[in-house]
């Protein structure tokens, strides 16, 4: 196994707030964006009233007294932070806070504006920090005649308050930077998803077509030379019938590679079932033992008690067998998996250790070897996408960000524990949910029976039209294909009584295939609708495909996989 999460960062806002310093945020243009308790406590001021207001609307200087001129003094401070960009100490200063009656309260500041410089140079923030040293004052203008004059005992106690404050204050201005440093780490990441999401997504319609033509030309050529190699010359076909074996296997693993691409940056469709994990761990046992070879062996400890979880079972499979590879290249001596299934309680108190997360049940999945194990430096990417410490043409790097993406569009987390030498640990907590399982098992791809019925194609992609046009009449079926919406409305003008299922693609140049769908069903109600796309999840939701009771076979698919999804939506 290879691969640390960059775990989702904590809530920095709540940590600035509880900070025991006075502190205002503010923007380059002067208006606030967040305070601490403690600055709202000595300003007598609440955060909904002035956090997205300028700082001179909500601390105007005190109009009856010439002397609260310490609105100047801090205009001219943030200028000259703005000018420099290095923190700038104002002198001891005179604030009168407007109390909730209206009248104001004499207090003393000594205040420091400090520069938040974003990596381009450019003002990001500034921190406005503030020590009250109003009693200091007080005492040291007291008129002796009415107020005890100070000792030296109380104006050194006062004096080491003030060093002591400034201490703080500037320990949480460390740590302030340190949280947006931290902070633009997790911007920066969530900026790389996004990209390869938009990437994936923006490839995925036009590769899965290329890909299903590939695929089935090929199973086509396959069933000929199947044919042949039963003949008197079935030796001079072998060699073709290996290489058009190579082909199907390439384009298989294209396949699989665009689907991960999806899966790792959360756009691929999701059909989630409430289920057992344990059913599906059952369920590929063989697979992964195949997965893994014979030198290694697989041991399983699941909680028999599990909780129910709700999720995708095609990408609960696709967590443990990318892991499993994982693990696989890990042990290149052999070694033991071991996959481990317990429910799990997360309290409020435990959520710093599961970033992102509410309190609740959990289903832990646990994935382990006792393989090689990896150093901090490659657990700092274990989950980055592309990143892999395999040789170049035997990994893709997206195992384990597959699994991460998975895990957290599930609204789940995903952890990772190793020690060069040792072995690697991989955890994924599930949310648990009410309610009885349903079975996991999906029904095999059945051979189809042939079929009698007319069915309109509409596909703008020629290749993928004349592809899908010659596996329904290979089907039985009568068919009418289209490349464009007005072409498969002259269809239906013509032939609509013929027709009982429309098979269209979702995007198209002119219009979307739920569009025409509703076009042609406003006078066809009894048509039937199958919809076909190699696109991601949010191009399908944008063009309304995705909601209950919408029929879709995704691309690319098989001979098999379509006349079996043709007759289920015709039967039904």
């Amino acid at each position: 196994m290879s691969e640390d999460p960059v775990d989702v960062a904590p809530d920095f806002e709540a940590i600035f707030r509880s900070l025991p310093a006075r502190c205002l945020i503010l923007d380059p243009s002067w208006n606030i964006v967040a305070a601490t308790d403690l600055y709202l406590e000595s300003t007598m001021t609440v955060r909904d009233e002035i956090v997205g207001r300028h700082v001179f609307d909500v601390f105007p200087d005190n109009p009856d007294d010439p002397a609260s001129n310490s609105g100047q003094t801090m205009r001219a401070s943030l200028m000259r932070v703005a000018a420099g960009r290095v923190t700038d100490q104002m002198a001891l200063a005179r604030h009168d806070v407007r109390r909730p009656d209206g009248e104001f309260e004499e207090r003393y500041w000594s205040p420091a504006n400090i520069p938040v410089i974003a990596d381009d140079g450019s003002l990001q923030f500034i921190l406005h920090q503030v020590e009250n040293v109003t009693a200091f004052v007080k005492l040291s203008h007291a008129d002796t005649a009415e107020v005890r004059a100070p000792s030296g005992n109380d104006l050194e106690r006062l004096a080491g308050e003030i060093v002591q404050r400034r201490t703080e204050v500037a320990e949480a201005s460390r740590h302030l930077k340190e949280t947006n440093v931290a902070l633009e780490v997790e911007l920066e990441q969530a900026r790389r998803v996004e990209s390869l999401g938009q990437l994936a997504g923006g490839v995925a319609h036009d590769f899965n077509n290329l890909l299903g033509v590939i695929m089935n030309y090929a199973a086509f050529v396959r069933e000929v030379l199947a044919n042949a190699t039963d003949g008197p010359d079935a030796t001079q076909w072998e060699s073709a019938r290996r290489d058009i074996a190579q082909i199907e296997r390439a384009s298989e693993r294209a396949a699989q590679l665009v689907r991960q691409l999806l899966l790792f940056a959360r756009r691929e469709m999701v059909q989630p079932r409430r289920l057992n994990v344990n059913e599906i761990v059952a369920d590929i046992e063989a697979l992964l033992t195949r997965t893994i070879g014979e030198d290694i062996e697989l041991h399983t400890d699941l909680d028999p008690e599990l909780w129910i979880v709700s999720v995708d079972p095609g990408h609960v499979e696709q967590v443990l067998v990318n892991l499993a590879v994982n693990a696989r290249a890990a042990m290149p001596n052999g070694g033991t998996l071991r996959i481990v299934t317990r429910n799990e309680t997360v309290a409020e108190e435990q959520l710093d250790a599961h970033p992102g997360l509410e309190p609740g049940r959990y289903v832990r999945i646990s994935v382990s070897d006792n393989g090689t194990g990896m150093d901090q430096a490659v657990k700092d990417h274990a989950f980055d996408p592309f990143f892999t410490t395999q040789a170049a043409g035997e990994g893709s790097g997206l195992g384990l960000a597959t699994v991460r993406g998975i895990v957290t569009q599930a609204r789940g987390h995903t952890s990772i524990s190793s020690e060069v030498g040792f072995g690697t640990m991989v955890s994924a907590l599930l949310p648990a949910v009410d309610g009885e399982a349903v079975s996991s098992r999906s029904a095999p791809i059945r051979v189809a029976e042939g079929g009698h019925e007319g069915i309109l194609v509409v596909e703008d992609d020629e290749a993928m039209r004349e592809l899908t046009r010659r596996i329904l009449v290979r089907g039985g079926y009568a068919v009418h294909t289209a490349a464009t919406a007005g072409e498969a409305c002259a269809l239906m003008s013509e032939h609509g009584g013929d027709v009982d299922l429309l098979l269209t693609d979702v995007v198209m140049p002119q219009i979307a295939g739920s569009e025409l769908a509703e076009k042609l069903r406003s006078s066809n109600p009894d048509l039937l609708v199958l919809f076909m796309s190699g696109h991601a999840r949010p191009a399908l939701s944008a063009r309304g495909v995705t909601d209950d009771g919408i029929e879709l076979v995704q691309k690319p698919f098989s001979e098999p996989a379509l006349l079996a999804r043709i007759r289920e939506v015709l039967d039904r």
